[in-house]
């Protein structure tokens, strides 16, 4: 989603409603006929003219396919969302789609807390093949063997440089480094300090922006915080630490965590030290050159856009999801039929693409992310297409978002952590040994409340 808002937090809020949905909101969508004057509320967190434009034409298309069927679109803001759409969905007061501004929170909370309906019913009536859609955007639909949305885009990240202190420092201003090695070699050559020893140009902050994902790195580095097939969280597996050992040392390269961070807090709103020639590198989600950086930054402002460099023996492109638009059907949907044939009819390739290229994200479609007037409309998105052909290959090329429904409480440790290694206060072995007990014991009480939802795991 372009503009991302902040994800907030709703792990609390669904262990409280879990306990008081109704046993008749629990239920799987069931058959219905057809009825004349159906209005299907359709919640979305915008209302801006962009958004406005790329959907209710389609919308607008939906209603001449079905007649009698209208689509009332319904703006709920992005302050605390997550939170009054759980409470209205336990009330029986929910829409009949929602259309969420990211993945995780909050859909695989909702799919464990009985909040969103599977569509295995619709998906099988309607004969639509999983196919459509590229494999990790899959797996993020369909876990725990039902499918619980559909993904109207995914974000993924994007490695871009500043062209001009390339240059000063003597690099080839059209050639990014390509491997971690590399990266570190570039990164010293374009940090500087003044007399007193404080930063004033950073080669690169690997915890800035989206390289500060706890995911990120450890991808980079072959490693994952997941494993989906085992639905069990690998916090402290030997790759990520590696990750988070390189990320320590360069909190001592760049004099100490906290001379850095205060060096890019004075940055705020939409300032970025990108923009002042004041850090050469950085890691940022796929619409920021659109939404930031074309109305923010420097009109002289010479950057080049490609892939993350990698560890040795990862692949040159890997990358992560690291977020997505999903459309959901809530339980107690009024319209449970016409509201799936609505988001269906919004993932054909052309809804799709018109939203993918407004808002520079990528095509979760296979028609879609493919098609050639993608790259035209969305020129520096050339190298997220690049790693989706990869991973079609190679699915450890490109990492979806995890299903697990803690992953939310897991991530904001994971983050404390990082935090402490940062900082010199704990090794990352230990750092991560730490988080992986903690993952560990909030899935064991997870399993107690929610027997039905963990069986095996998360």
């Amino acid at each position: 989603m372009g503009r991302r808002p902040a994800i907030l937090r709703v792990s609390c809020v669904l262990l409280i409603v879990g306990g008081i949905l109704l046993s008749a909101l629990a239920g799987t969508a069931r058959a219905q006929r057809a009825h004349d004057n159906v209005t299907l509320n359709f919640w979305i967190w915008t209302n801006d003219p962009l958004g406005r434009s790329l959907i209710l034409p389609y919308f607008s298309q939906f209603e001449k396919s079905k007649p009698g069927v209208t689509v009332k679109w319904v703006t709920v803001s992005s302050d605390n969302n997550y939170v009054k759409y759980t409470t209205a969905i336990a009330a029986g007061r929910g829409p009949d789609v929602i259309l969420t501004p990211s993945y995780n929170p909050p859909i695989p909370e909702w799919a464990a807390n009985n909040l969103i309906q599977p569509l295995d019913p619709w998906f099988k009536q309607m004969n639509v093949s999983q196919d459509k859609w590229l494999p990790w955007v899959w797996k993020m639909q369909s876990f725990h063997g039902r499918v619980w949305g559909f993904v109207q885009e995914y974000d993924t990240t994007l490695f871009v440089w500043n062209k001009d202190m390339f240059k000063a420092a003597g690099l080839d201003p059209n050639r990014p480094p390509r491997t971690i090695a590399e990266l570190d070699a570039y990164a010293k050559k374009l940090t500087k300090f003044d007399a007193k020893g404080n930063l004033i140009q950073a080669g690169f902050v690997p915890w800035q922006n989206y390289g500060g994902d706890p995911r990120y790195w450890a991808a980079m580095f072959g490693g994952s915080l997941y494993d989906p097939v085992k639905r069990a969280y690998t916090l402290n597996a030997p790759a990520n630490v590696r990750a988070l050992e390189w990320m320590g040392k360069y909190a001592k390269l760049l004099g100490g965590a906290e001379k850095v961070n205060g060096f890019l807090g004075k940055f705020t709103g939409n300032a970025d030290p990108f923009y002042t020639g004041q850090v050469a590198m950085e890691m940022i989600g796929d619409w920021v050159p659109i939404f930031n950086f074309k109305p923010y930054g420097p009109k002289n402002l010479h950057y080049g856009v490609g892939q993350a460099p990698t560890a040795t023996g990862v692949p040159y492109g890997t990358n992560i999801v690291i977020g997505s638009d999903t459309f959901v059907l809530p339980v107690g949907a009024k319209h449970p039929q016409e509201s799936a044939q609505l988001m269906l009819y919004m993932m054909r390739a052309e809804p799709v693409l018109k939203w993918s290229i407004g808002e520079a994200n990528v095509p979760p479609t296979r028609a879609a992310v493919f098609d050639p007037r993608f790259v035209r409309g969305v020129s520096y998105m050339a190298p997220a297409v690049q790693t989706a052909h990869m991973a079609l290959q190679n699915p450890n090329v490109l990492r979806p978002f995890p299903t697990s429904s803690v992953w939310d409480y897991v991530e904001s440790q994971y983050r404390t952590a990082m935090q402490q290694v940062e900082f010199g206060k704990m090794t990352a072995k230990a750092a991560l040994d730490a988080v992986q007990k903690v993952a560990e014991d909030r899935v064991a009480k997870a399993k107690q409340e929610n027997p039905d939802w963990y069986g095996a795991g998360d």
